[in-house]
């Protein structure tokens, strides 16, 4: 059973499109399932640039919030391990 993002309604399926997975599963529904396409929420092409862009967008932030809270911990000194 699947539930497709155009069920949800526009602003419901827009909010929900910003979660990677179920972007990443309506275009597996798409590929695996072609005859269903009133169901699309976007494009196929769509769906791949909005994953591209999310996993560059997420790994930028990750990475610069991840130096971030090594620095803190350097500072504040809580990069030790507690067990030691």
């Amino acid at each position: 059973m699947f539930f497709p993002l155009k069920n949800l309604g526009l602003a419901l399926g827009a909010v929900a499109a910003l979660i990677p997975i179920a972007l990443g599963l309506d275009g597996l529904r798409q590929i695996c399932l072609p005859g269903f396409g009133e169901m699309n929420f976007l494009s196929i092409r769509t769906e791949i640039v909005a994953l591209f862009l999310m996993t560059n967008v997420f790994g930028i932030a990750s990475v610069h919030l991840l130096r971030r809270m090594e620095r803190k911990g350097l500072i504040d000194g809580t990069l030790t391990e507690k067990w030691l």
